[in-house]
């Protein structure tokens, strides 16, 4: 993963959401872009493989974080913004599953007021987490729930076989 040279954001509980959803203490990362047909804003995912019981504690930091995090500031490639985190509602996915959104006020052409829209859906499988990401802006962001469920299918079967 590449490291960032932005400073920590306003709320300790929301930047370790955010560090654990890096997953830097993953032994293996692997990360893809999906540029979805007839839409500008791309979608992605990871997929992250721990050690023992720390995928388990990655999810645990997340939940636990998500209690609290519910506003922070932060520095980023287009400057200071503030976000407001949302945690919403997902069925039963792999061993665990969590979903939440983060939206961000931002200007749009001509100065106009718009919202950064994100969907972040993680999902813990054996040792395996997927971690998968939607964003719009002034539209409601959804990622495909058909296509995370076949991924966790996957992941399933792989560490099964």
């Amino acid at each position: 993963m590449e490291d960032n040279t932005f400073p920590p954001v306003s709320d300790a509980s929301c930047q370790k959401m955010l560090d654990t959803l890096d997953a830097g203490t993953a032994s293996a990362v692997v990360d893809q872009i999906f540029n979805w047909k007839g839409d500008i804003y791309p979608g992605g995912s990871s997929l992250a493989s721990y050690d023992g019981t720390e995928a388990e504690g990655a999810f645990a930091r997340i939940r636990t974080a998500l209690k609290t995090c519910t506003d922070f500031t932060g520095v980023g490639y287009a400057g200071k913004y503030r976000a407001h985190v949302a945690t919403e509602k997902i069925a039963g996915v792999g061993d665990e599953s969590l979903a939440f959104r983060i939206t961000i006020p931002v200007k749009g052409p001509n100065g106009r007021s718009d919202l950064r829209d994100e969907q972040h859906i993680f999902v813990r499988v054996g040792h395996v987490t997927a971690y998968f990401t939607m964003l719009d802006v002034d539209h409601s962001a959804h990622f495909p729930i058909d296509l995370i469920r076949k991924q966790v299918d996957r992941l399933a079967r792989a560490q099964h076989t």
